[in-house]
């Protein structure tokens, strides 16, 4: 066999082929096949009848005698609700005198923790020591003694020269609720 003849019987098998899938295809999708099948569901239910077994017999409930009615009612709203004395309640606390200030406005330094504030030097302006504060965003600040920083109400109490160091007093909540202070110093340049 030569393979332009083989070629012819691969196509002629091939369009054979197509055809028959196409022949069964068109047979399959007539609308003889729903009607049937509708036809035999209504049929098959026609011809069935449901069951349904009676309820069971519920055994009488005896009756209660409520025989208490003299005592206290404990749902009364004395009894869910006691009143409290006097010498119950527990006297307010006094204010906190470290509490900060909710009315005060918060300087732009403090929206940052003081981690991610750099402290780059110190600079002498009209004879008054300010610190040159570097922002994460890159933004340079000057600041003086009692400017805030940081996120806890850090106030600088100190700018030393010599030592290079700056000094922060912060107030911070501790175990117990109550402010505290805590002092904290820092190397400038680092």
């Amino acid at each position: 066999m030569t393979p332009q003849r083989r070629n012819r019987c691969f196509k002629a098998a091939r369009y054979a082929l197509l055809g028959i899938t196409l022949l069964l295809t068109a047979a399959c999708s007539s609308d003889r096949s729903m009607i049937d099948l509708k036809r035999f569901v209504l049929n098959m239910h026609k011809s069935t009848q449901p069951s349904v077994e009676p309820l069971p017999e519920l055994a009488p409930i005896p009756a209660y005698t409520y025989a208490a009615s003299s005592l206290p009612d404990p749902f009364s709203p004395e009894n869910v609700f006691p009143s409290i004395s006097s010498a119950d309640t527990q006297p307010e606390p006094e204010p906190d005198p470290l509490e900060p200030d909710p009315t005060r406005l918060r300087e732009h330094l403090e929206g940052f923790p003081l981690d991610a504030l750099q402290l780059a030097g110190i600079m002498i302006l009209e004879g008054r020591l300010e610190l040159i504060v570097v922002t994460p965003d890159g933004m340079i600040h000057k600041v003086a003694k009692g400017a805030y920083l940081g996120q806890n109400y850090g106030r600088i109490t100190e700018i030393d020269l010599e030592a290079r160091s700056v000094g922060l007093e912060e107030v911070i909540k501790g175990a117990d609720g109550r402010w505290q202070e805590r002092t904290v110093s820092f190397m400038i340049g680092n």
